[in-house]
């Protein structure tokens, strides 16, 4: 049923037919532009709409979504690039070892800072109410692909379309440094985490406190 469904996808290139990224004009992001992604989902115009990753039986859908995100970072900022608004510009991600499905997506935060959102958890295709699910996922990907990019570039100046850099407004995101996170790598900072955890549910327990 899935498999069938794909296809119809507006225009779904698979495997090295569709081209290296810089052949289909996504050569500036995080993946280099020579990547070759499993698959792409492109609309009437062929400009490439979302991403597909297919990893064997052995390894989780996460592992496409994670090579794909990468892939689907250039695609955003290719349509960054070509004057879609950032709050227009969402990649899908599909990653599938044959059996499991999940979904995700690039979208992008100002000015030009790519990011994951995962859309589903994993999805067993062999049970049918997550089959459902990764139906209906295909279907909202299906209406995205046929909807136009919505660009401004003709109402736009050359000099306005923002150069593509990696960067985000620390204005309207907020910036911690790594140094301030407290990790939990060995044993000792394991221990003392799950410490702090404890601590602070009892200090939060009104019985704890007399």
């Amino acid at each position: 049923m899935i498999m069938a469904f794909v296809p119809q996808l507006q225009s779904t290139t698979l495997s090295k037919a569709g081209g290296k990224l810089m052949d289909n004009n996504c050569s500036i992001g995080i993946a280099s532009e020579g990547s070759i992604p499993d698959g792409y989902l492109k609309d009437s115009e062929m400009n490439i709409r979302g991403v597909f990753e297919v990893t064997n039986g052995t390894d989780a859908p996460a592992e496409g979504i994670r090579q794909g995100a990468s892939s689907a970072s250039n695609v955003a900022l290719f349509q960054l690039q070509h004057g879609v608004e950032v709050d227009y510009i969402v990649v899908p991600v599909i990653g599938s070892n044959g059996y499991l499905m999940q979904f995700a997506a690039v979208v992008m935060l100002k000015p030009s800072f790519p990011m994951l959102v995962m859309l589903s958890p994993v999805l067993d295709l062999t049970d049918d109410s997550m089959l459902l699910e990764s139906a209906r996922l295909l279907c909202c990907v299906k209406i995205m692909a046929y909807q136009p990019l919505i660009s401004h570039r003709n109402q736009m100046a050359i000099a306005e379309i923002p150069r593509l850099t990696l960067a985000y407004s620390t204005r309207e995101y907020h910036e911690k440094p790594m140094a301030d996170f407290f990790p939990s790598t060995g044993t000792i900072q394991t221990s003392l985490f799950h410490f702090f955890k404890v601590m602070s549910r009892l200090h939060s327990n009104n019985e704890s406190k007399h």
